[in-house]
């Protein structure tokens, strides 16, 4: 990676759900906050399996699709980091504009 933004991004993400297991059910354990996440993993989870599906049936022509596999290029981990990077940097419109 070159471009020096997301070189400073942290490696791993703030949000629970990018989380491992260990460290959400040693954080979370017996708050409604754990149950939370465990539903939103799922939903990523599933949604993640039906993009890489289609992905892997009906690659897009003339669109380069990175690997979706264990090297860190399309993974589910690194579509967790991304994720978690993106809704911890994300604002709403209000906030910016001064709305």
């Amino acid at each position: 990676v070159t471009d020096s933004y997301l070189l400073s991004l942290p490696r791993s993400g703030p949000d629970p759900v990018s989380w491992s297991e260990d460290e959400r059910s040693a954080l979370l354990s017996g708050t409604p906050l754990l149950k939370q996440v465990e539903h939103t993993l799922g939903e990523i989870r599933a949604e993640y399996g039906r993009v890489a599906s289609g992905l892997r049936r009906n690659p897009p022509a003339g669109v380069a699709v990175p690997p979706l596999s264990a090297d860190g290029r399309g993974d589910f981990p690194s579509v967790l980091w991304a994720r978690s990077m993106h809704v911890s940097r994300s604002f709403p419109r209000s906030m910016i504009d001064g709305e």
